[in-house]
């Protein structure tokens, strides 16, 4: 099946302080819908892409007998700060699930109660289940940007970052419907984790993951990384996962997330005095850390021509191989690390100001 042209965008599972923002706008309404065709696999959610969402005026019939719509919300991300209670992604499963041959209707208004927006109409015909995702690994490295206190600009506030970029070979998805791609940020220690989705073909934007921690409740050790592909039918990819951050950022709050002054990570993958790198990577469809591949690891040397410290590849439970293109993305330090259009997709989850049902 061709792949949908929607496009994912989300922030991990946190509350984040909130502020009075005044200067973005935004139009309400479903801009991005898959399926984009008459035909959609009888396990795949419905996926909605926009502003101030809520299933709570949609409803659907499955050969014209009611159905009931459940969130999916392994995938679903609320904005934050003014419309928490939304969805920027709203991912619909059926209940009961359609099957192959049967006509799904879904029709309404596609934004929560007190939003006016244009109605939607999807049609489509259920198809053979999705159960297969292509198998290509993925690689990257990341960046820890611990802020001494909360930061905020027109659109949204946060506290402490972790950018990751990520590399894969995006052809073999060609025959998927639709693909994502998450990036888990986590602190098993800390007890803190959150989650990035994007679109495939978003892959060159490298993520931020944000978190309310900041200063000391934001610790600079015990990080690590999953990033793994995941279809809207539930499907996941190889995960892989990364320990050693690449660079790190440890001092005042910077509200331009384009020019935070990344230094090289002692001991991390841009360390020019002390390098070292391993892979893990784990395939099956449970969450990042689990599959049933066995894991690998392999030292790697980087082009400062220093080894890889053993000891230090020990200490983690797998970092990426990182190839020369990701290195040179992920350790490059000064005001282009980051791209505009990167900004622009983090601003994006939060609309300012909600438009009330008259």
């Amino acid at each position: 099946m061709r792949r949908s042209g929607v496009v994912f965008i989300a922030l991990g599972a946190v509350t984040l302080p909130s502020v009075e923002a005044h200067a973005c706008s935004w139009s309400w309404g479903a801009d991005l819908i898959a399926p984009n065709g008459g035909q959609h696999p009888a396990n795949a959610a419905v996926v909605l892409i926009g502003t101030g969402l809520g299933p709570e005026q949609l409803s659907a019939t499955i050969d014209g007998m009611a159905a009931t719509l459940v969130v999916d919300e392994t995938v679903a991300e609320h904005h934050l700060d003014g419309l928490a209670e939304h969805y920027f992604i709203l991912p619909l499963r059926l209940d009961p699930a359609p099957e192959v041959g049967q006509q799904v209707a879904i029709t309404g208004d596609p934004c929560g109660v007190d939003i006016d927006c244009p109605p939607i109409a999807i049609m489509y015909t259920a198809t053979a289940a999705d159960t297969t995702i292509a198998d290509a690994t993925p690689t990257m490295s990341f960046n820890l940007a611990r802020f001494s206190g909360t930061t905020s600009n027109s659109c949204a506030s946060w506290g402490s970052l972790v950018q990751a970029t990520v590399a894969l070979d995006e052809a073999a998805f060609d025959e998927e419907e639709l693909v994502l791609y998450e990036v888990t940020a986590r602190n098993d220690a800390a007890k803190i984790a959150a989650a990035t989705h994007r679109q495939l073909s978003w892959l060159q934007f490298d993520p931020f993951v944000m978190f309310a921690a900041v200063g000391e409740d934001f610790p600079l050790d015990g990080w690590c990384v999953d990033v793994s592909m995941i279809d809207v039918a539930g499907n996941r990819g190889t995960v892989t996962t990364s320990c050693m951050p690449a660079l790190c950022y440890d001092g005042e709050p910077i509200s331009d997330i384009a020019r935070i002054p990344f230094e090289p990570a002692r001991g991390g993958s841009c360390d020019p005095d002390d390098v070292g790198t391993s892979t893990s990577s784990t395939s099956g469809d449970g969450p990042p850390g689990e599959g049933s591949s066995t894991e690998t690891t392999t030292d790697t040397m980087l082009d400062s021509g220093h080894a890889s410290d053993p000891g230090a590849a020990a200490d983690t439970t797998g970092a990426p191989m990182i190839d020369a293109e990701t290195t040179a993305r992920g350790c490059a330090c000064g005001a282009d690390h980051t791209d505009t259009l990167s900004v622009w997709l983090l601003l994006a989850i939060c609309p300012a100001s909600r438009r009330r049902r008259r």
